[in-house]
């Protein structure tokens, strides 16, 4: 009776305080690292993102979450981690359903992450992109799970691309 009694005084201690997201292991297939000189290509072998499920599941983006509104629309605050062979920097994220695509994006740094929510076949975009001199821009295929992440420091610029291979696609509306 001893046994079970301190087994029952261990419980609450088994038991985590604060409820962990599941998270979504995101694989990068290209990374660029671009300053004022140059740009250069960055291994990718042990480099990952960590993102979130809640933002993803099937229930839809907007009732999964708390939302919060201003100005700029409805988002949700998150993290998401940017990890390699040495660990992982969290960065706390704002979260908000844009079209086909899940923007995430840091307001205290410099942060973009966009993930595919739907499978688009390529396109051209027309009309003025002001100072870029050209009138149209190609636009890949993309598939559910694609994404593109722009980080920054001071004049420095790591572009990176890849894959969520478990982002779930968005509800149909």
């Amino acid at each position: 009776m001893r046994t079970l009694t301190r087994s029952w005084l261990l419980l609450p201690f088994l038991v985590p305080s604060t409820a962990q997201p599941q998270e979504i292991r995101c694989s990068y297939s290209r990374r660029t690292v671009c300053d004022t000189h140059e740009c250069r290509s960055l291994a990718t072998q042990q480099a990952f993102l960590l993102v979130p499920t809640h933002p993803l599941q099937d229930v839809g983006f907007s009732d999964a979450l708390e939302m919060r509104c201003d100005r700029e629309g409805c988002f949700a605050e998150m993290e998401v981690r940017m990890c390699d062979g040495s660990g992982c920097e969290p960065i706390a994220v704002r979260i908000q359903e844009n079209g086909d695509f899940l923007m995430v994006g840091s307001v205290s740094r410099s942060y973009l992450l966009v993930i595919a929510r739907a499978n688009v076949d390529s396109f051209t975009l027309r009309g003025s992109w002001r100072g870029w001199g050209v009138e149209q821009m190609p636009m890949p295929s993309m598939r559910v799970g694609d994404f593109v992440e722009v980080k920054t420091l001071h004049l420095v610029t790591l572009l990176s691309s890849g894959r969520c291979p478990s982002i779930p696609p968005r509800l149909p509306r």
